[in-house]
């Protein structure tokens, strides 16, 4: 580690991790992302601090740990979802709550229902809210946003060493790597591969002779420490690109029932100002003898909660939906 400039670097070449071969095919890419970093900087303060306002705004995850039973909500996802790949039923979460907020008690006050609390989480955008299996019921998982605000706090309370041999390794050859599939000269890009082939042959030779490196405890520590610090980013992408697909896959299946953009049509902010889950509509037409949503018209909710169902191949009569939301939707 050296200083240039009042910053602090790393250099490859000293330790031995680069060859200068590497770095030259590599220095076009270098240059172009220098001037790319030098355009960002001209950025205004003002522009900046705006576009942070925004995002504290905005986020979820900022609003998270700025919440008054921050710790609490963490710690909740953190043992209830471990690595946050596992939604767990509604149920199941509130009793654990119950018996989590006694313990808490003298420390925290939690004075509502976890019923309560898991609503709010909803609303703010750090829990996740399903309709389940039947046999399950509901069930509750982290948003991409909480498991963003948990890995913050993990890498605060175990800071992690930003240059250690390993990774410092791994910098060079994905270095390398790019620079090799940057290049596009034929002969150059030919001549890298063959000197990796060649490479490797002899990796391989020492090791049927039994010449290879063997890793200290000290270092085997390290790159395991490494790959675990780069696992604790999966769990928020997993999350995201999970919901992603869950929310295509939703798109997709309005679009099979209703092409003409119609039929199917669920109003969401109707299911959730009356608390009504897809649970609930799936038993509403199982009891009207529905074996699919296609066979489907309409679903009406009754003043007295109850949920109707009109099926689908018959003409509806107007009178059948007089004061009916959203009622000019099928006739």
């Amino acid at each position: 580690m050296a200083r240039r400039h009042g910053r602090d670097y790393f250099d490859l070449h000293s330790a031995g991790r680069m060859p200068d071969s590497g770095l030259r095919i590599f220095e076009p890419v270098f240059a172009a992302h220098v001037r790319h970093t030098c355009q960002n900087q001209d950025m205004s303060v003002e522009a900046r601090a705006l576009s942070l306002r925004r995002l504290m705004r905005d986020s979820a995850a900022i609003r998270l740990l700025a919440a008054d039973n921050a710790p609490v909500i963490l710690a909740l996802i953190a043992e209830y979802f471990p690595r946050g790949t596992r939604a767990r039923p509604a149920a199941e979460v509130y009793e654990l709550m119950v018996t989590d907020f006694e313990v808490l008690a003298s420390e925290f006050s939690m004075p509502r229902t976890p019923q309560n609390y898991c609503n709010d989480w909803v609303k703010a955008g750090w829990l996740i809210r399903k309709s389940g299996k039947s046999s399950h019921g509901e069930t509750l998982e982290p948003s991409e946003e909480a498991l963003s605000a948990l890995e913050a706090i993990e890498r605060w309370e175990a800071p992690v060493t930003t240059v250690t041999a390993s990774r410092v390794e791994s910098i060079s050859s994905a270095l390398q790597r790019l620079a090799r599939d940057t290049n596009e000269d034929i002969a150059s890009r030919v001549a890298s591969l063959e000197e990796e082939r060649d490479r490797i042959d002899r990796e391989i030779e020492k090791a049927r002779r039994g010449q290879f490196e063997r890793l200290t405890a000290a270092e085997a520590e390290e790159r395991v420490q490494d790959v675990l610090n780069m696992a604790m980013a999966v769990p928020s992408d997993f999350a995201r690109v999970r919901h992603e697909l869950e929310a295509l896959n939703h798109q997709l299946r309005r679009q099979l029932l209703d092409p003409e953009g119609y039929r199917g049509e669920v109003l969401e902010e109707t299911l959730q100002r009356n608390h009504i889950t897809e649970t609930a509509i799936a038993t509403a037409a199982r009891k009207a003898g529905v074996r699919d949503f296609s066979e489907v018209a309409c679903m009406i909710l009754e003043s007295n909660g109850s949920i109707s169902t009109l099926r689908a191949g018959q003409k509806i009569d107007p009178d059948l939906l007089v004061g009916v939301e959203g009622a000019e939707k099928v006739l």
